[in-house]
């Protein structure tokens, strides 16, 4: 399957190494490797950008970042973004426009509106979605405008399909590598001591770890009361946030009221030097925890990609990546005690938690190679370039 040199620009909000942004790199490369030309494009100045942009396949075209500003509270992402998109898309003979994101999705569907009248055509925008697009108008806005849909798993699937009236809508599931890019040099995982160096965690004690924008999605109350509740039990245990957003201040003050500050560090991106995408911090991670309805959820993939024990507040995200008890927890937001309650378990219990670590390994392997992801999202976009010509 080949690309046959077709130019196509993947629009998201950043390039965390982790999460949605792990996911753009890794689609990047199997473009590449078809043979497609690649071009990334960012609309926030959010996240940590200067990752490693030599895909598998070879170069990626460029990357273009569209904002230098923070994102109004009150709007998707920065204008400033749309306009620089759209004037992107009126240089360059794009193809295909991908957004990963609902935000990202938004903005690319103002764009290629704006760029259409300007060019009198317009190249077909696919959005991928990792999270149902709810009520919002912003989102609802940008999936009538779509002309594909690719959904991480089939309950987001259902929700767009039942929101929309036109675009179709096909299952890709995610995918992860769970081996060294080149087994033959595996990049060195740093030193405990020198990784909690970094985010001002203390290496003798267990860490949680949870990824999560400062939004209210997130339901991060959950996550500072399970750690006010842990601390009943498990005192010393340390817990890191990465994430930013619109919350941060209201974050701060809960964590004031909840008497947590001394416990909970957050910071807005993981820092280089990263390891394999995942992270250097998921090698030493105790728990990975999820507490509302985050984009993959957070880390739960690259977690389990590491091997790691995840515990996650029922969400569609959870319910699509962990098989419950098989490869972690699952639980539902009511009562909120359970949450902190199987967190705790696993703290308890280092057998239960190496075991639930290593399921939740093979599991990323065996459902969500990127060998499959590369596949089934190729196939997708040439489906739809079959519709266009036909």
């Amino acid at each position: 399957m080949s690309g046959r040199g077709r130019r196509v620009v993947l629009v998201s909000r950043g390039l965390d190494p982790i999460g949605t942004g792990r996911q753009v790199l890794l689609a990047s490369a199997g473009l590449v490797a078809r043979g497609f030309e690649v071009h990334l494009a960012t609309v926030s100045i959010d996240g940590w950008a200067d990752g490693p942009l030599m895909t598998a396949g070879g170069p990626i075209a460029a990357v273009h970042r569209l904002s230098s500003r923070p994102t109004p509270s009150n709007l998707p992402v920065d204008p400033s973004a749309i306009v620089g998109l759209a004037r992107l898309l009126c240089r360059g003979e794009f193809d295909l426009v991908e957004a990963w994101g609902w935000s990202s999705g938004a903005a690319a569907a103002a764009a290629i509106a704006i760029a259409g009248l300007a060019r009198g055509r317009r190249p077909p925008l696919v959005i991928r979605a990792a999270t149902p697009p709810g009520r919002s108008w912003p989102r609802r806005a940008a999936l009538s405008r779509a002309d594909l849909v690719l959904a991480d798993g089939a309950m987001v699937a259902a929700a767009c399909r039942e929101a929309a009236c036109g675009p179709p809508v096909v299952v890709v599931p995610p995918g992860i590598p769970t081996e060294p890019a080149n087994p033959a040099m595996p990049a060195p995982i740093p030193p405990r001591d020198e990784v909690a160096a970094r985010y001002g965690l203390r290496a003798d004690r267990p860490w949680t770890v949870s990824v999560s924008p400062l939004e209210p999605p997130s339901r991060l109350e959950r996550l500072l009361w399970a750690i006010d509740q842990i601390d009943v039990v498990h005192q010393g245990v340390e817990h890191l946030l990465v994430g930013a957003g619109s919350q941060s201040g209201r974050l701060a003050r809960r964590a004031r009221v909840h008497l947590v500050t001394d416990r909970l560090k957050v910071v807005p991106c993981l820092r280089p030097p990263i390891h394999q995408g995942a992270g250097d911090l998921l090698a030493h991670a105790t728990i990975v925890w999820q507490s509302g309805e985050v984009a993959l959820g957070g880390a739960i993939l690259d977690a389990m990609a590491a091997g790691r024990p995840i515990v996650a507040v029922e969400s569609m995200a959870a319910l699509t990546l962990i098989e419950d008890g098989a490869s972690g927890r699952v639980v539902p937001a009511e009562p909120a005690s359970e949450f902190p309650r199987q967190a705790a378990k696993l703290l308890e219990n280092p057998h239960l938690a190496a075991r639930l670590g290593e399921a939740a390994r093979l599991r990323a392997a065996e459902r969500f190679s990127p060998e499959a992801f590369h596949d089934a999202h190729v196939a997708a976009i040439d489906r739809l370039a079959s519709r266009g010509n036909s």
